[in-house]
């Protein structure tokens, strides 16, 4: 998958206007060894046409957009906080009724949902791990000796 697909997925699931699909794209470029920690793979981009080498898919992709959406609720969260003004939301003329919305209120929204993207980019790091374990002793010949394996630390 190139990184300009990926971007404009997540672009897609965003669909906020002060972002845009070239400022993901190098995010994701610039962040990738992100990934690379997290599941210990060796993915990084090439050069040519925006690609990610090896091929990145599956859940190696889900987890880069959830470590993508975690960067974004935190800017949100950042962008929201230290404004001090009231964000008008609702303005109605007919017996004059005015909402108003207190920026810390939505931080506190964003500041829950980058909580809730770090579970889940948790649970998700876990489960790509525990699929590619393997088996460290496997008894080739497939019977054992006396019945039960022999383990020194019982």
């Amino acid at each position: 998958m190139k990184i300009i697909s990926l971007a404009s997925d997540i672009y897609d699931e965003i669909q906020d206007s002060g972002i845009s699909i070239p400022f993901i794209r190098t995010w994701l470029t610039n962040n990738i060894n992100k990934l690379n920690l997290a599941i210990d793979t060796n993915f990084c981009p090439s050069g040519q046409a925006w690609e990610i080498q090896p091929e990145i898919s599956g859940q190696p992709a889900s987890i880069m957009k959830l470590i993508f959406m975690e960067y974004y609720y935190n800017k949100q969260v950042a962008s929201n906080v230290g404004a001090s003004a009231y964000r008008v939301i609702k303005v109605v003329e007919g017996d004059t009724q005015i909402s108003k919305v207190d920026p810390t209120n939505i931080a506190k929204v964003y500041q829950v949902l980058a909580k809730e993207n770090r579970t889940l980019i948790n649970e998700q790091v876990k489960l790509y791990r525990l699929n590619l374990s393997v088996p460290r002793e496997v008894n080739p010949s497939g019977n054992w000796e006396g019945g039960i394996p022999y383990y020194p630390y019982y």
